[in-house]
C-alpha cells in the first residue's frame, strides 16, 4: 500500500482487530502564536491530478479541470481499486456544476452560487457488479490525496487546527444476497501520515496513520479506535498502526443529518495519543523523541466495502500547525 493511503476498512477492524486502548496522551508544548498553512489549493481551484486505478498507483492518468482557472494541480485523486478510470472523462459543465463522471465515481466542481464547493460519489453496486463482495476482498476507493506544504516537527507544535464543512447528498445502500449490515459499509476518512523524518535516527522513515471516521453508514458517530492495517489474501496491508479519533471531539453534529455539518477541532492530542497507541503496540520503538517525528501527508474521501451508492460535498477545508515554545 502506498504510504500517503491507509487502505483499510473500519468493517472488517470491527470483526477481529478493534483495539481500545487506555494510555494517557502526551501533553503539548505551552501555547504560542506562530499558525502556519499545511496545505494550499483549499478550494481545490487548480484541479485534480487523477491517479491510475491499480493500488498504490502513481503515475497520472489525466487531469480534472477546475472551472476556476487554468490546471496547475496539487492534489491528487487516487481511485484505487476500481474498474474505471475518471481520467479519461471529459467535464460537462450543466446545472451550475463542472461533472466528471466514468461509469461509477464522479468528481463535481460547483461553479455557480455554491462555489466553492468540491462533489465525490461513488456507485460501489456497479464497481461490486450488482453483487456483494466476499470478506477480504479489495473495495473501491475516492480518496484526494497530497504532501502537506509545511513539515514540523511534533515536538515545535502547540496545535493542529483542522476544519472542514460535508454535506452528504446520497447514501443508498443495494442490499444484495448477502448482505451483511456489519461488514458493507461507506466511509468517508480523513488520515495524516506522521512519519519519523529524522535521517540519523534507526527509524528512519517508519510511520502511523491519524485521522478521523468523518462518516459511516453504520454509526451516526464513530468512536475512538486503534488498530494494525493487516494484509488479506486479496489485499496487501501495511502493517502500521492506524489511530482514530473519536469523531465527537471534532463535530457536535453527526454527516448523517443531511445538513451541512462543520467538522473542527485540534488534532495534536489525538496525534500523541497515536504515537503512544504505536509505541504500546511495539511499534516506531526506534525513537520516542518527538522532535523525530513529522506530519508529512494527507487524505480524505470515500472507502466502500459494500453495494452502496454515495456522494459527499466538500467545502471550508483548512488544515494548519500552530507552533510554541516546547516545554
Amino acid at each position: 500500500m502506498n504510504i500517503t493511503h491507509p487502505s483499510w476498512s473500519l468493517s472488517r477492524a470491527f470483526g477481529s482487530l478493534l483495539v481500545f486502548l487506555a494510555v494517557q496522551p502526551l501533553a503539548p508544548p505551552a501555547r504560542g502564536q506562530d499558525l502556519i498553512a499545511l496545505v494550499d489549493d483549499v478550494a481545490f481551484d487548480r484541479g485534480l491530478t487523477v491517479l491510475r486505478p491499480a493500488a498504490g498507483g502513481k503515475n497520472a492518468t489525466g487531469v480534472l479541470v477546475s472551472p476556476a482557472g487554468p490546471p496547475a494541480p496539487v492534489w491528487r485523486l487516487a481511485q484505487w481499486h476500481s474498474r474505471f478510470d475518471l481520467g479519461e472523462t471529459k467535464g460537462i459543465d450543466r446545472d451550475g456544476w463542472r461533472c466528471f463522471f466514468d461509469g461509477a465515481k464522479s468528481v463535481a466542481f460547483a461553479t455557480g452560487a455554491d462555489s466553492p464547493v468540491l462533489s465525490l460519489g461513488l456507485d460501489a453496486d456497479t464497481e461490486y457488479r450488482s453483487k456483494v463482495p466476499e470478506r477480504g476482498d479489495p473495495w473501491p476507493h475516492l480518496l484526494l490525496e497530497r504532501n502537506l506544504i509545511a513539515t514540523p516537527s511534533l515536538q515545535e507544535l502547540i496545535a493542529v487546527p483542522f476544519e472542514v464543512q460535508l454535506k452528504l447528498a446520497r447514501a443508498e445502500e443495494v442490499k444484495h444476497e448477502g448482505w451483511n449490515p456489519r461488514q458493507h459499509t461507506a466511509q468517508f476518512v480523513f488520515y495524516l501520515v506522521v512519519r519519523n523524518a529524522n535521517r540519523k535516527s534507526a527509524g528512519f522513515g517508519d510511520y502511523y496513520w491519524c485521522g478521523a471516521l468523518l462518516y459511516d453508514t453504520r454509526y451516526p458517530s464513530a468512536e475512538e479506535f486503534s488498530m494494525i492495517d493487516r494484509s488479506t489474501a486479496n489485499k496487501p496491508g501495511t502493517g502500521k498502526v492506524i489511530h482514530q479519533m473519536p469523531y465527537a471531539a471534532i463535530a457536535k453534529e453527526s454527516v448523517h443529518s443531511g445538513n451541512w455539518v462543520h467538522v473542527k477541532g485540534d488534532l495534536l492530542p489525538h496525534i500523541l495519543k497515536g504515537l503512544q497507541v504505536a509505541w504500546s503496540k511495539g511499534q516506531l520503538g526506534s525513537s520516542r523523541d518527538l522532535s523525530d517525528y513529522r506530519l508529512e501527508a494527507m487524505n480524505m474521501g470515500w472507502e466502500v466495502t459494500g453495494p452502496m451508492n454515495v456522494t459527499m460535498q466538500i467545502r471550508g477545508f483548512n488544515l494548519q500547525a500552530e507552533r510554541g515554545v516546547a516545554r
